[in-house]
């Protein structure tokens, strides 16, 4: 079958227009070729040792500020929360001065903590809260995600759409959309279907509300990181996989799960290490007059400091609390990556 030549026929404005781009585009380019015989030539260097010192003088240069960063905000923020949980901070006003003390006090903010973990009732109820977010997202939002991710991997309808969707909770700011969820539940869903405001009433219930936002906006970054992994997957093994007859189910447990394994042992493990800094945006839904139901360990911490901010004298057990509750988590995670790595059938590709 023989192709036609269509000749392209070019309006008058597209010359005119064509004409002056490319005058344009000529002068730039004189331009440039006058700097550059203007300029002087750059010789090589005749010492190869001043060169390389050069090259050194340069990669520090690039390094200094991020090093002085990480010094300031990482090494000496820790150390420095080291030192506090051995400290207490008090506070005495004579003739009107405020003279502050520091006293070195050993254990005592760790043996205090440790005693209201375990004796306080409403500690009690932020560490049982604590574990009832890490559940949640475990059972319901990873094993949701994985088959999501599943979905959207194989390319089946409106994958593009989700993708898009799904990717705006990381585009938009947490506040906006925290008040965006607050209006659905105070205003629209009880004007739909006539029902109480769902962040009123029991504490149970505003709980789980606010436990259901959590899991719905992590639901997009995790499908997100499992599509991707999966995309991985080489497409002549799943085109073998087809020629001998696998479903799309059988597909799903013997190759895509396998092979994405890596991914979700990831997930896993980092969801184990913040079971007690996870606050579940309880500050951002109510600042820091939250009930102490809806509490977790992470959003007591940070509100103990935050609420403090301005005389330190509960920083000391906060940073106590930190390193016990870090104590902790060290070894849970070592024993968990321990026996998650058993799973791994090690598959490469």
């Amino acid at each position: 079958m023989k192709h036609r030549k269509f000749k392209k026929e070019e309006t008058a404005a597209g010359k005119l227009f064509s004409r002056v781009f490319r005058k344009i585009g000529d002068a730039f380019y004189s331009l440039s070729v006058a700097v550059h015989n203007i300029l002087p030539k750059r010789k090589k260097p005749r010492n190869p040792k001043m060169s390389k010192v050069g090259e050194k003088v340069f990669y520090w240069a690039i390094l200094v500020i991020p090093l002085i960063q990480f010094a300031i905000m990482y090494v000496a923020v820790n150390i420095n929360s080291f030192l506090f949980a051995f400290q207490k901070y008090s506070y005495k006003e004579a003739a009107g001065t405020i003279t502050e003390t520091v006293e070195w006090v050993g254990f005592e903010n760790f043996s205090k903590f440790i005693t209201e973990i375990f004796g306080d009732s409403d500690m009690i109820l932020r560490l049982k809260n604590s574990f009832i977010v890490y559940g949640v997202h475990l059972f319901i939002g990873t094993v949701f995600a994985i088959l999501f991710a599943y979905y959207c991997y194989k390319g089946f309808r409106g994958t593009g759409f989700f993708r898009v969707t799904l990717m705006m909770p990381s585009i938009i700011s947490s506040v906006i959309l925290i008040l965006i969820y607050k209006y659905v539940c105070e205003l629209a869903l009880p004007a739909l279907f006539g029902i109480d405001p769902l962040l009123q009433g029991s504490d149970k219930k505003v709980f789980a509300v606010v436990v259901a936002y959590g899991v719905i906006m992590g639901f997009g970054s995790s499908v997100l990181m499992y599509s991707n992994a999966m995309s991985r997957i080489p497409d002549s093994l799943v085109e073998y996989a087809r020629l001998e007859g696998c479903s799309a189910i059988r597909e799903f447990f013997s190759i895509t799960l396998p092979l994405s394994y890596p991914t979700i042992e990831t997930f896993l493990i980092i969801g184990i290490s913040a079971i007690f800094t996870d606050q579940a945006n309880v500050f951002t839904f109510f600042d820091v007059g939250a009930s102490t139901a809806v509490q977790t360990i992470g959003y007591y911490l940070y509100n103990v400091v935050y609420t403090t901010r301005g005389s330190m004298d509960r920083f000391p057990y906060a940073a106590a609390a930190g390193l016990t509750l870090t104590a902790v988590t060290i070894p849970v995670v070592m024993i968990a990556r321990f026996f998650l790595d058993k799973l791994d059938k090690g598959v490469e590709f």
